[in-house]
């Protein structure tokens, strides 16, 4: 194991902890239900890296780089979700707008991986990491200045 699998499983099992404390506190009240699925979402992503850190399989990384880059997806959307919520912020229109372009780079990251992800590369002999310098993808970008810092 590495650094990458030390810190990934210490942001899965930190989260899922929050998660569990989250859902068991829970009074019905909604921005809770909702952090508490940002952090379940934060999960998937702890155990995403994880598995693209610990596997020497070139197809097994892109897949768990996949299910770490779903996450990567929702995470800005269901913090404007939480946002919204906890300031008591009638925002619907730009929610189900930030939900259906989440549901849309989601289609396009499961089905179009080397067109929304890129290339692979295996780094520092240890495992294999989306690679930027061979392969900027104008997609990811779209979808990241969008997400990181539209909304």
């Amino acid at each position: 194991m590495n650094e990458l699998s030390y810190s990934s499983i210490l942001v899965a099992a930190t989260n899922f902890f929050a998660a569990s404390i989250l859902f068991a506190k829970n009074k019905g009240r909604g921005p809770v239900i909702i952090w508490g699925t940002f952090c379940l979402n934060i999960v998937f992503w702890g155990i995403g890296g994880f598995f693209a850190s610990i596997t020497k399989d070139r197809e097994l990384a892109y897949t768990a780089w996949q299910v770490a880059n779903i996450t990567s997806i929702f995470a800005p959307v269901i913090y404007c979700h939480f946002v919204s919520s906890f300031l008591n912020l009638n925002r619907k229109k730009l929610i189900f707008f930030s939900y259906f372009l989440g549901s849309l780079f989601f289609v396009i990251n499961v089905f179009f991986r080397e067109n929304f992800l890129g290339e692979l590369r295996f780094v520092h002999n240890q495992f294999y990491y989306i690679s930027w310098d061979n392969h900027v993808n104008p997609l990811y970008m779209v979808f990241y200045i969008i997400f990181y810092w539209g909304l």
